[in-house]
């Protein structure tokens, strides 16, 4: 019979199990008295640390649990070496790493996997798995209070796990060892809970001291003396134990029959200052556990200074850990499944808030290099490492005319002025119509703001450009499009700039209402400059090819039906002027407003649609109709209309605004979208 091999999980699948994973019998040994003990072979016990610190002390539980949380919660991913040097990911489902990911064996998640892992290198210093090719892929994690690990060379371990009687030893190639590095074992981790074992003795005698001083209120343990006889002494242990004992006799006088001396044997409560001690033993705690006391509620503290601190512990603690858990999968169990094609396990940091800030924080100073320092963009990007590709990039410095600061809560209209984009309006799981039509009404205004600080910069870029095509064609030039094509460069920083600003305001409304969220939405997340990148480029060459479509027609014209050069010059200008907002033409009607109102309409459409996709808890959304007369018949049909988040709306739009959708659909097109976490 093989030996039975239990789990790290008290969830009764270790029965399940255990007729799968058995060794030969002649491997079985009778277990000598002196290893009948729960741990025989090792001077500290990690059955103790669970049943004395995660079990017995809440700080210990919450930090523990806290770091699992966190750890558990970042997606795993399988990558290969792709073309030309590059790294691909695999998404194939028939990938052997990618189901291994999908189910590491029949009872347990990956996600399951790691929160272990997370808890076992703090109580324990070691995770262990036994994998085994007889069984497939399967992984399946050993109690590490039950196992004996032993030196068998340089760099050779054997591992031998006790359960219900029964001792196995398990090849080193037979499981996979996570381990906290620990400079006085060479075979051992050190686990967090070991470093803080006083911190925590301390914190349990405090807190049992503090439920004995209750049960004996008003004095501490000590010494009655005097004389007394028998009598005296049976009616005064009665009244202590009548009248002294408990918390409901706090206050309480004790009347003595004859002349006693009290000699105490330790301080009263209020002397030894027992919240103090706990406090400290506390921060302790916190401390060996490198978590800041404000995340698990000892200490009240700013919601910044709160996220400050939740960054700080996925850099110094969850980060490096991946890595470390990461490197170690790859070194011991892949190698074993002889795949050809070089793939690995991975994770993924993307949406993680330390990454989310780093890209902020990184793109706030590229926004101060450019602007105050005019430091060319493919610099900043290749000093700072933002990612982009060269191509993207221009290595012309430049000054922006028109800026919105990422994160800023204001733009500027067309006179400088500031213009507050509003708050953050509620949209996730909204029935009530007044409050429905009050997000509308939020939105709208919000989008406005952005409208009219796009359509500024649009309209100067305009400007610019009809100089230029006036001043060639008035020196005899007919062909004008490269006149245009010079304004290019221009219009795409100006659009990108803001566009950035657009999906991270509109982004963030809708991720901030979700409580508790370790990994929160990305502005720099791959999918979304792939999308920008995409989206911009084609709106530049639509606008920039009906212009020249424009100008053509109007030199055309002209030349065919001999018109004096003067007079075509001025058809150009009054026609730029028809663009920018001048010449009895209002501001809000131009086209620089027009094409402001479409790309804002589309990128914050396409920003609250993939921040509620990124969250993974907002299933269905819904769509809102703008509320006024100038709403197309169509869409005022469909306000109400509820869809999963992966399905079109019945116009065939993912979103209102959709950039891949009909032109008729987007173009002018104010409605919008709210989210909800089940079918309302």
């Amino acid at each position: 019979m093989r030996g039975f091999i239990a789990t790290a999980l008290e969830d009764g699948f270790a029965r399940a199990v255990a007729s799968t994973l058995r060794r030969p019998a002649e491997k079985a040994t009778v277990i000598p008295d002196w290893m009948q003990s729960s741990q025989p072979w090792r001077d500290w016990s990690v059955q103790t640390a669970i049943n004395e610190g995660l079990r017995s002390h809440w700080v210990v539980w919450r930090a523990f649990t806290l770091k699992a949380r966190m750890f558990s919660s970042v997606p795993w991913v399988v990558r290969r070496p792709g073309h030309g040097g590059d790294v691909e990911t695999v998404t194939d489902p028939n990938h052997r790493l990618v189901k291994f990911l999908h189910s590491p064996n029949p009872y347990q998640t990956w996600t399951k996997i790691l929160y272990l892992d997370s808890l076992y290198a703090d109580t324990a210093g070691d995770y262990v798995l036994y994998h085994s090719n007889a069984g497939g892929d399967a992984v399946w994690p050993l109690r590490v209070e039950n196992i004996l690990i032993q030196a068998t060379s340089l760099l050779g371990r054997s591992y031998t796990y006790l359960v219900g009687g029964q001792e196995t030893v398990y090849a080193q190639d037979e499981v996979v060892h996570i381990q906290q590095v620990d400079i006085g074992s060479e075979v051992y981790g050190l686990g967090t809970i070991r470093a803080a074992g006083k911190a925590v003795d301390t914190g349990n005698a405090v807190q049992t001291a503090q439920a004995k001083s209750m049960q004996q209120v008003v004095r501490p343990s000590g010494l009655l003396s005097g004389d007394m006889g028998k009598d005296v002494y049976d009616a005064l242990k009665a009244d202590i134990a009548a009248n002294k004992a408990g918390a409901e006799n706090v206050g309480k006088l004790l009347i003595a029959r004859s002349t006693l001396k009290f000699q105490p044997f330790m301080l009263t409560p209020a002397e030894v200052d027992f919240i103090q001690s706990l406090g400290l033993s506390n921060d302790a705690i916190c401390a060996a556990c490198e978590v800041d006391p404000c995340l698990i509620g000892l200490k009240d503290t700013t919601y910044e200074n709160k996220r400050a601190a939740e960054v700080f512990l996925w850099n110094t603690v969850t980060i490096p850990r991946l890595r470390d858990t990461r490197d170690t999968w790859n070194m011991q169990f892949v190698p074993r499944l002889g795949l050809s094609d070089g793939s690995y396990l991975d994770f993924d940091l993307s949406r993680t808030p330390a990454v989310v800030e780093a890209i902020k924080s990184a793109a706030e100073t590229a926004r101060i290099f450019a602007t105050n320092l005019h430091i060319s963009p493919r610099a900043i990007n290749e000093r700072l490492g933002l990612g982009f590709s060269a191509e993207d990039v221009s290595e012309q410095a430049y000054i922006q005319a028109t800026m919105i600061p990422l994160g800023s809560d204001s733009v500027f209209d067309t006179d400088g002025e500031s213009v507050s984009i509003g708050g953050r309006s509620r949209m996730v799981n909204l029935s009530d119509k007044n409050a429905i039509g009050a997000f509308w009404r939020a939105k709208d205004g919000e989008k406005k703001a952005f409208e009219r600080a796009i359509a500024a910069r649009v309209r100067e870029l305009f400007q610019d450009e009809e100089k230029r095509v006036l001043a060639a064609f008035t020196k005899g030039k007919l062909d004008l499009d490269s006149e245009i094509d010079e304004g290019r460069v221009a219009y795409e920083r100006a659009i990108k700039a803001v566009s950035l600003s657009v999906i991270e305001h509109f982004g963030d409304a809708v991720d901030k209402p979700i409580p508790e969220r370790s990994v929160r939405f990305n502005v720099g997340a791959p999918n979304i400059l792939r999308f920008l990148s995409k989206y911009v480029a084609e709106q530049i060459t639509a606008v920039f090819d009906s212009t020249k479509r424009e100008v053509r027609k109007i030199v055309a014209a002209g030349l065919q039906e001999n018109v004096p050069t003067d007079d075509i010059a001025r058809s150009l200008k009054g026609k730029y002027r028809e663009w920018y907002g001048e010449s009895g033409v209002a501001f809000d009607t131009s086209r620089a407003f027009t094409i402001a109102r479409t790309e804002v309409h589309s990128l914050a459409g396409f920003a609250q649609h993939e921040a509620a996709a990124q969250s993974g808890v907002l299933l269905f959304k819904e769509w809102v109709s703008s509320l006024d007369a100038r709403t197309r018949d169509s869409h005022a049909a469909m306000n109400g209309e509820v869809r999963p988040m992966d399905e079109p709306y019945s116009n065939g739009l993912m979103a209102p605004g959709d950039p891949d959708g009909d032109a008729g659909e987007i173009i002018n097109c104010r409605c919008n979208e709210i989210y909800h976490t089940e079918k309302p």
